[in-house]
């Protein structure tokens, strides 16, 4: 380990065991390490001269707010895909649970590339790409922020800087302004609650019901909580995909989009935003 600061290299740790991040030495030297676990390692083919970068993350059950504290909970959809620069597995799936005698890692991702700056740029691309829905809090979102930070970024941290990063309660990743959550929130609960009216309307229809027509509405009106700022919002469908959000004076459109396993994208401000409402 080495630390700028002193512009000394330390010695971090030793243990006589595979670790579970050894897919980064793996990468770097393009050898297999289980293919020699019956024979010692060829010390002419140790790569030290190779110009690939690794770095990986855990991807855990484990709050950020709360300490870190581990959590158990179901998965109900869990996608990622590898590609060339980035790899990953997980010992859960969609469905799947992480119950309490478990450990609260779920996940690994490792990613290349020919700087620090390529293989970090990859997982953070990986992370953001991840999909993970779960009656428990990840990790991934303070992962992301991390990887932002600029002491990380430039290779200033040590072995007790994530202790006083969680000390001084850094966020998990920067907030998005006041009024993309409120346009993006407004369209998300409006979307649902329009669309609830007409299928209750059709499958009425569909039993040989007729219900009044006073109920179909494509405009609804809504209270949002934001930082403890209540906001009252009203959202307008006024087309196929085409939604309008009006508060006080100030109105905006919005375009949604319903992927086939129910994620829905909207779109606002040029800007697409992956959404899925869960209520308690």
């Amino acid at each position: 380990m080495y630390l700028p600061s002193e512009q000394k290299y330390y010695f971090l740790e030793l243990n006589p065991r595979l670790q579970v991040e050894h897919p980064c030495t793996e990468m770097k030297i393009q050898k297999n390490f289980f293919s020699y676990r019956n024979s010692p390692f060829p010390q002419n083919q140790c790569r030290t001269d190779t110009n690939i970068h690794v770095i990986a993350a855990r991807i855990t059950s484990e709050d950020p707010a709360e300490g870190f504290r581990p959590a158990s909970g179901s998965v109900e959809v869990l996608n990622f895909q590898s590609n060339q620069n980035v790899w990953g597995y997980f010992s859960v799936s969609s469905t799947g649970k992480v119950h309490e005698f478990a450990d609260s890692q779920f996940g690994h991702l490792f990613a290349k590339g020919t700087t620090r700056y390529e293989a970090i740029s990859a997982l953070l691309c990986a992370l953001k790409e991840l999909e993970l829905r779960a009656t428990f809090t990840s990790q991934v979102n303070y992962l992301v922020g991390l990887l932002h930070d600029k002491e990380f970024e430039n290779n200033e941290f040590h072995t007790g800087w994530l202790d006083a990063r969680i000390a001084a309660r850094v966020q998990s990743a920067p907030e998005l302004p006041v009024h993309v959550t409120v346009a993006i929130g407004a369209t998300l609960v409006g979307y649902t609650r329009i669309s609830e009216v007409f299928s209750k309307f059709q499958s009425a229809l569909e039993r040989g019901q007729i219900l009044p027509k006073s109920g179909l509405t494509e405009t609804w009106e809504l209270e949002l909580v934001h930082s403890n700022i209540k906001y009252s919002v009203m959202v307008n469908k006024f087309g196929p995909i085409n939604y309008l959000v009006r508060l006080n004076d100030s109105v905006v459109t919005t375009i949604v989009r319903e992927l086939g396993n129910g994620t829905l994208i909207i779109i606002y401000s040029h800007q697409a935003y992956t959404c899925h409402l869960e209520e308690e």
